[in-house]
């Protein structure tokens, strides 16, 4: 009987123990995939076009058709001002030509104004001046004894070989500033793909410190202060660049470039968003690979 009863409680216990062992192996299966879990869906955004990249390594970390090829508008005037400051040291004088102040959009300068190359980059790529911009290509022009009203059909061949020299492929000018030449044609093209990959060749350029400035002095000595039309400026601690875009064909382009976290650049760029969806769209972005960047640190692999 005794033999019996040690039998049956054996028995009992092994059972037992074999019940037990999957229980730990399905508890420790749920704890490993739990991080991934945390991962929110890709967000949903206005842009017809966008790409976030990790610019050390990079690595993809969002894209909506990246490829395609779609009207710059004002971003256009990053690739200009790296062909102006390949040209023109930032401390030349400029005099102000009435054909540049005659250009689409407002600007604080006047014809017959002299202003340096560095105070023109701030207002072409902080306050988007296309005013700014063709002053810039005309100096760059004249210095090489071309014509004020050649200038910009001189330059645009050497945006090409800047763009090619650098393997960016998808780039096409009209002009120098992005504005549309027509109704149905934006005066420059390129991918998402390759604004970013411009951005990650260019990343430590000084093209960056020109948009952070806040104020300028113009040729009277009247202290003009910057309209940034970039309106998350002063919501993105870590903002490295940036540069907007828009026109009626190309809707709202942003280029972003920030440290998401703190000594992890990254780039963002969305096309054809609207005027203040590209904004939204951006912020959008960024805390997406922020948080992306996070919950990664931790994932058990």
């Amino acid at each position: 009987m005794w033999n019996r009863s040690v039998l049956f409680f054996c028995a009992i216990l092994f059972l037992s123990l074999i019940s037990f062992f999957p229980a730990i192996k399905e508890s420790t299966s749920q704890i490993a995939i739990a991080p991934q879990n945390a991962i929110s869906q890709p967000p949903n955004i206005e842009a017809k076009s966008a790409l976030v990249i990790d610019l050390a390594s990079g690595k993809q970390i969002f894209k909506k058709n990246p490829s395609a090829v779609l009207p710059l508008a004002s971003l256009t005037k990053i690739i200009t001002a790296l062909v102006v400051m390949d040209l023109a040291s930032i401390n030349e004088m400029v005099e102000i030509s009435p054909e540049a102040i005659a250009t689409e959009g407002q600007s604080p300068i006047a014809p017959f104004q002299k202003i340096s190359v560095r105070d023109l980059l701030i207002l072409t790529l902080n306050e988007s001046s296309n005013d700014a911009a063709i002053a810039l290509v005309e100096h760059s022009a004249q210095k090489s004894n071309v014509p004020f009203d050649s200038a910009e059909r001189w330059i645009i061949p050497l945006m090409y070989k800047k763009m090619f020299s650098l393997g960016l492929q998808s780039f096409v000018f009209h002009n120098t500033t992005g504005l549309d030449v027509s109704k149905t044609l934006s005066g420059a093209y390129g991918s998402a793909e390759d604004m970013l990959r411009l951005a990650q060749k260019i990343y430590r350029h000084k093209i960056w410190e020109f948009g952070k400035e806040e104020s300028i002095t113009l040729s009277d000595g009247v202290k003009y202060d910057i309209k940034a039309t970039n309106k998350i400026n002063g919501s993105i601690s870590q903002l490295h660049g940036a540069k907007t875009g828009f026109t009626d064909i190309a809707g709202g382009n942003l280029l972003i470039l920030a440290e998401a976290p703190i000594g992890r650049p990254i780039g963002i760029v969305v096309m054809s968003s609207s005027e203040n969806g590209r904004f939204s769209d951006a912020k959008i972005l960024l805390e997406w690979a922020m948080e992306k960047s996070k919950i990664s640190d931790f994932m058990i692999q």
